[in-house]
């Protein structure tokens, strides 16, 4: 029987060398090394556990007379049309009308694209946003939120607040 299994190990052995050449190449290809890899955490190794990061904004396509109003150079980007100033992106310094044209150095072509990136990076995550801005291009940090986290904090807000105010609209003592 153990004749048997030397060409599935072999196979397998293989499968695994080839899925480690190439990540290899894609790590090299985007300049990060094994270390940076290991220091961040992993939305697929997180399973259900890992929550996911949350900046705050909504977002549009930018269109060709978008692009021309806010002097973008291209048609491309997602615009943000709306802030929650209690999260990230607020506290980042993002604007309505900001473009990100960037997100981590990786080029966004629609607003479509940044949900999908965004999705994709957990809580707690440091992004850097490549934004225009009356066309002048413009860096931005910010650390990812935990929308769960978000979203109960809120909740509990609301209950203190509704708890607290009389039927009149006034704060009981």
């Amino acid at each position: 029987m153990n004749h048997s299994m030397r060409p599935i190990r072999s196979l397998v052995a293989g499968l695994v060398v080839s899925a480690g050449i190439a990540w290899a190449a894609s790590a090299a290809a985007q300049g990060r090394t094994l270390i940076q890899y290991l220091q961040e955490p992993s939305p697929l190794l997180m399973g259900h556990s890992g929550s996911q990061g949350y900046l705050g904004v909504d977002l549009a396509d930018v269109d060709n007379d978008k692009a021309q109003a806010l002097k973008l150079k291209e048609v491309r980007g997602a615009l943000i049309t709306l802030i929650d100033h209690d999260a990230p992106a607020g506290q980042a310094g993002l604007r309505i009308n900001d473009v990100v044209v960037q997100l981590n150095g990786q080029t966004v072509e629609s607003a479509e694209q940044l949900r999908r990136m965004l999705r994709e990076l957990p809580a707690g995550r440091k992004i850097s946003l490549e934004i225009s801005r009356d066309g002048n291009l413009q860096t931005l940090s910010a650390q990812l939120a935990d929308r769960h986290a978000m979203e109960q904090e809120i909740g509990t807000v609301w209950a203190r607040a509704a708890a607290t105010t009389s039927p009149l609209g006034r704060v009981s003592a």
